[in-house]
């Protein structure tokens, strides 16, 4: 088997990778929390809407505008925690 024949994984976990930080170990507890839970949940629906489920289910079909926002919103999240933290190391 030749690498272009292994199949790519299609996840990785950021909230595990930010969590080796200091910065973001130093959030209270609660906005640490659901920085982590964001993290895991658009990075969960990120594989199923570019790829369907592994039974098949299009992507088209599992997400409606009531799911687009709270992802939405759970991204804004984290950009904006992520933006504190830098402008946080700024000063």
């Amino acid at each position: 088997m030749t690498n272009q024949d292994k199949d790519v994984p299609h996840a990785h976990d950021l909230a595990k990778l930010a969590s080796n930080l200091a910065v973001v170990r130093e959030l209270p507890p609660e906005k640490q929390s659901r920085f982590y839970e964001c993290n895991r949940e658009l990075a969960k629906q990120r594989i199923v809407s570019a790829y369907g489920t592994d039974d098949g289910v299009p992507p088209d079909t599992i997400f409606d505008r009531t799911k687009a926002e709270e992802a939405l919103e759970q991204g804004q999240f984290v950009v904006s925690t992520v933006e504190a933290l830098i402008a946080s190391r700024e000063t």
